[in-house]
């Protein structure tokens, strides 16, 4: 029985007892860590993520900023622990004071420990906004070919504000804050293209005009191999032509208006001609 035990789900005491186990039998798998109780009459398997054991615990499936960290997709910095719950539900163990509770109008599966995708996602607009759930859905659809059928119900069950942005959710960006800021440069209305590869130097994130190279860093990018092969490939751009503007992770994070400032002085100087 314990084979079949499905990872990505909870098990209630009676179904496992209808496989054929035992109370005896599971209070023993439990003292031997072959299973965890997650609450009362509630099992799962051994080796539960922590954030997931967590919400789980609290009385339902991950939602948010959680849940898309445990589908391995980027999103939005945040640290609470998210959690989705039906309205009027009571809570089955402690939350605590940053735990973030998402009420359903709707019974939520409280067996699941993750909710679908696209819900996830709507969770994180609510809780960031349209670009935060477009840069988690490029995220997806990059590395799920199957979410696309997901992003059509995300985009029937968005809010009308962030409509437009999830019509721009292609999978092409190849981070999530290059997503950040191609949303920024869109609204910005200037003649930009993604991924663009230029002869001699390759690939460059975004390209402005004929000759404005937009670069971002990553959120791990540091001193060291990477940091001097980017260097190289900025002076390559320049002895070719090109004007190059790099910005970091927190830059695009945490001061996107200095971002656009710097973008828009560029373009006044015309240096994407």
């Amino acid at each position: 029985m314990l084979e079949r035990l499905q990872p990505d789900r909870l098990h209630s005491a009676a179904e496992l007892m209808r496989g054929g186990l035992t109370r005896r039998a599971l209070e023993s798998f439990v003292d031997g860590g072959r299973l965890i109780r997650v609450r009362r009459g509630v099992f799962a398997a051994p080796g539960l993520p922590p954030d997931l054991l967590a919400s789980a615990r609290v009385g339902g499936p991950a939602t948010c900023a959680t849940a898309l960290r445990a589908l391995g997709a980027w999103t939005w910095p945040d640290d609470r622990l998210h959690v989705a719950l039906p309205r009027g539900a009571h809570r089955t163990g402690p939350a605590s004071p940053s735990t973030r509770i998402h009420w359903r109008r709707r019974d939520a599966d409280r067996m699941c420990l993750v909710v679908e995708p696209a819900r996830a996602i709507l969770d994180l607009i609510a809780c960031h906004g349209p670009v935060a759930g477009a840069a988690a859905a490029d995220s997806l659809l990059r590395s799920r070919p199957g979410f696309a059928i997901d992003l059509e119900e995300l985009r029937l069950l968005a809010p009308a504000s962030a409509k437009t942005v999830l019509a721009r959710v292609d999978g092409v960006c190849e981070s999530g804050i290059e997503t950040v800021l191609w949303h920024r440069l869109t609204e910005m209305r200037l003649p930009v293209q993604r991924q663009v590869v230029i002869d001699g130097v390759g690939r460059v994130d975004f390209l402005v005009g004929d000759r404005l190279v937009i670069e971002v860093d990553g959120r791990s990018h540091h001193l060291g191999a990477e940091f001097e092969s980017d260097r190289d490939r900025d002076a390559e751009l320049g002895r070719r032509g090109r004007r190059v503007l790099r910005f970091s992770y927190l830059q695009i994070m945490t001061r996107l208006d200095q971002v656009e400032a710097a973008v828009r002085a560029a373009v006044r100087r015309r240096d994407h001609r």
